[in-house]
Formats: C-alpha cells, structure tokens, sequence
C-alpha cells in the first residue's frame, strides 16, 4: 500500500508526549491549541488519501502509483483545500501530501484515471468510484452510484438489444447532462451541480460512455447534445485554478537531501568511469541529471534543488552528453564481461517509483538488446535483420510499443518484467534511442536501415525537446538533426 509522509512525524510526537505525562492547556477553558488542532486534521486527511489510494488498486490494479497518488488527491480536493467562510483556501494539508505541486501533471494522471474509468465501462467492467470515497463525500458517494446504476443498466440492456430499456436509462442521463434538471432515484433527489468538480468530471465520463452504448439507439440530436456536455470541460477548469492557487502558496521543500543525493551519486559514477570511459564531471552529472529528470521534475523535489542541480538548458551540453553516451557504448562492446550499465545512473529514490523502476528495466533491456544484435554476424540483409530477435526487442522499443524483458534473478529463475511503453521517462528514452542509434550504425547497410534509423532520431529528438522544455520551462523547438549522428 502507499504511503504519503508526513513531515511533522505527528503520531510519533503525540505519543511521546502522552506517555510523559504532558497535556496542553491554555489560559481558558474549553481553548485548544490551534496548531495541533490543525496536525490532528491534517494527519487525518492524510489517512483519508492512503486508504482512498488503496480502494482505487483495488478497482483499477493496473493504473500506476502516480495516477492512483494523484486521482487520490483530486477526487478528495474538496477536502484537502476545504474553503473557510471567506472563501479562502489553505494549502497547510496538501503540504503534508505533496513537497510542490506539479499541476499540469497532476491534471495529466487524473486524465489518465478517468480514461481507465472511460474504458474499462466500455469494456462492459463499470469501476464504481462511489466505492472508493470516504464518507465525508457521502453525498457523492450516493449520486455517482446512482449514476453507476444507470450505466450499468445502459450496458445491460444495449447487449440484451432492449432498445426501450437503454432509451429509459439514457433519458436519465440527458435529464441530467443536457436538460440540467433534478433526478429521483432510490429516495434521492439530486443534480449533477450537487457533486464536487471531481466527482463531476468522474460522472462526466459514465456520461460519455452511457451515451456510447446508446449511440445506436436515440435520436442523433440526442447523441450530438450529450457529447457537446460531456466535452465540456468546465469541472476540470475549476479543479486546475483550484491546484494553482495552492500551488502559489505551497512553501517547496524536497522530502529527502537531493543535493546530497545526486552528489552521492555523481561520485558512484565517476569511480565506475575512472580508467575505463574519460568523461569530464561537468558531463557525468549532466548524465546522471538528465537520465533522473522525471525525478528531478516530480512532485518530491523542491524547484530551487532541482534548478541548482540541472542548471540551465545549453544545446552544447547535449551534444556532449550524445558523444559521451557514445563513449560509453563503445567501452561496454569492447569490454562485455565487466560493461558500464546504464542503470546505474538512476539514483535511488528514483527506483523506488513506478516509473524509476520501469526506467530500469527499459535501460537494461536496450542495452542487452543492441550489445547482442552487434555480435550476430548473419545479419547481412534486410530478412536477416528481420528474423533477428535482438532486433525484433529493439524494434518494438523504436515503434514505441510495449515490451518484455526476461531476466534471471540470483537463483537463476527467468523474471519477465512486462513494460508498458508510456511508463518509461523521457530522460532514460534520450540515452537508450542514442544507444539503439549507436547499434544501428554499426550493421551492414541493409535495406530500409536508413528508415529504422530515421524513425530512432525523431524519437531521440522527441526526448532532447522533452529535457529542454523541462529545465526552460518552455516550448521552443529544437532541431534534432543538429545532435544526432546518423553514420
């Protein structure tokens, strides 16, 4: 299960302080400390997100530790950043969840939850959000599974052809999407405006999919009105002005030492470096860097931790970083019983994350795959390259599809670690399309090679402009072609 930490180790202090005897008590009455009536409601809200995050592995297994950390947060957002009676919010409770508030990303996994939501109901498995919310959002709990009820219906019908019966159940959902009016159902009246913007953005996308397995059976006004509704994104405009204004407020701190951290591991590197690749330490750490960026980047490291170590984007240190990715490739052909793995670089608060540890295989796998592809001698010609397994591994990796690399652990038992191809960063994607590059170069010039190699550089570009855009905080386009060596 996940948990969030809290920085002030409440728990801790306040059992201390019981068993010594020690209670607080103020000059009058019936007053209470303000500040530990404010850690008391934190550290319940932060109870109330881990116990949320384990209700929604348990309905959506699959979704990562991000999308579940992150729709935990949005789904009980009314709670976290409650308003007072002037209206105002208080970032103090979402601090004790969060060291800086990355909005756009976390905008990016809540979309990411509500597409699982979407498809799985499309699927015919309507994952019932009302399940995983505490009973503070009580009232959405009971609207969204009546409207959990009415989808449910919806793909009953539609399978069983009861056109009558999907047309009763789909005027429910216009009755509240589109007429915007009351419903009553199971002794409950309600509309869609009672729901927090979060639990409306979930009901949003029962909507849309109530409305896919009516599309075959109401009027196409109907169906056009719907889906005008339910692309209407006014909930999770709200829910992002919301994350901006604590983000504004959000004092950033990193939960661990991150300076101390990645000098730590600068030094690891630059010992494993030492007499075998000459790369000079302005380099090293701009590697170790840029492979971590997504940590770097993430929700646990503060913006001042993370600029003080990256620095500023320079178009010249990529191109260094490239030969020096070169440098070590060429290293580990020659040297194949004692290779520098990649993987090394990821620091280890990284690997503790979803990603980090997807990062690691993904490493890994390209690695093994393109030192072996380079040792096969039958590759010749275009079939030869095809029938390659090497290849065949390195090629779902540059068409961006998912992949399994089957590794031995210390017992000798085969892993297959399965790898969805979105979940590997940007950062650990510029070193191993630099490396697949490398590997491409040094085969026969077979045909349609020029294509694959071709197809290797847009994506390596792809993760140059992911790493400019993060340390510039921008959009500016860069050429790819200007880094990339194709012979």
């Amino acid at each position: 299960m996940r948990k969030f930490k809290i920085d002030k180790n409440l728990s801790t202090r306040l059992a201390a302080l019981s068993a010594a005897g020690i209670i607080f008590v103020t000059g009058l009455t019936g007053c209470k400390s303000k500040e530990n009536k404010t850690e008391i409601v934190n550290s319940e809200i932060v109870a109330m997100v881990e116990d949320t995050n384990t209700n929604i592995d348990t309905i959506i297994p699959e979704a990562s530790d991000e999308i579940v950390d992150n729709a935990s947060i949005m789904l009980l957002l009314d709670i976290i950043a409650k308003e007072d009676e002037n209206g105002k919010i208080s970032a103090d409770a979402i601090s004790e969840l969060k060291s800086k508030l990355d909005v756009d990303d976390m905008m990016s996994e809540f979309n990411s939850f509500l597409d699982m939501i979407g498809s799985n109901a499309k699927d015919g498995i309507v994952e019932k959000v009302s399940t995983v919310l505490p009973d503070k959002l009580k009232n959405d709990k009971v609207i969204l599974s009546n409207i959990e009820t009415i989808l449910e219906n919806i793909i009953k019908y539609s399978k069983e052809g009861n056109k009558s019966g999907v047309v009763a159940e789909f005027n429910k959902i216009y009755t509240l999407f589109v007429e915007e009016k009351e419903l009553e159902m199971n002794g409950t009246t309600f509309e869609i405006r009672d729901l927090t913007f979060p639990s409306r953005a979930v009901a949003t996308t029962y909507a849309e999919t109530a409305a896919y397995y009516s599309r075959n059976y109401i009027s196409k006004d109907k169906y056009e009105k719907i889906d005008k509704r339910t692309n209407d994104q006014n909930n999770k405009a709200y829910i992002k002005s919301k994350l901006e204004i604590l983000a504004n407020q959000m004092e950033e701190k990193s939960e661990v030492d991150v300076i101390g951290l990645f000098n730590a591991k600068y030094e690891e590197v630059t010992n494993l470096l030492n007499g075998k690749v000459n790369l000079d330490e302005e380099t090293i750490k701009d590697l170790v860097n840029y492979m971590n960026l997504k940590y770097l980047d993430g929700d646990k490291v503060a913006t001042k931790d993370m600029n003080e170590l990256v620095g500023e984007y320079d178009d010249e240190k990529v191109n260094t970083i490239i030969n020096g990715i070169e440098a070590i490739n060429t290293y580990n052909f020659n040297n194949q019983n004692n290779i520098i793995p990649f993987s090394v670089f990821l620091v280890d608060e990284h690997l503790k994350t979803d990603t980090g540890k997807s990062d690691k295989i993904a490493l890994d796998f390209v690695q093994y795959n393109t030192i072996m592809l380079n040792n096969t001698d039958d590759v010749k010609t275009y079939d030869e390259l095809r029938n390659n397994p090497y290849f065949n591994n390195i090629f779902k990796y540059f068409t961006k599809q998912n992949f399994t690399h089957i590794q031995k652990d210390k017992d000798g038992k085969e892993i297959n670690n399965d790898i969805v191809w979105q979940e590997v960063s940007d950062g650990v994607n510029f070193v191993n399309y630099q490396v697949i590059l490398d590997s491409l170069n040094k085969l026969p010039k077979v045909n349609n090679i020029d294509n694959y190699k071709e197809v290797t550089q847009e994506n390596l570009g792809q993760s140059i402009q992911y790493i400019q855009n993060t340390i510039m905080d921008e959009c500016k386009k860069v050429d790819a072609t200007e880094y990339v060596k194709t012979k």
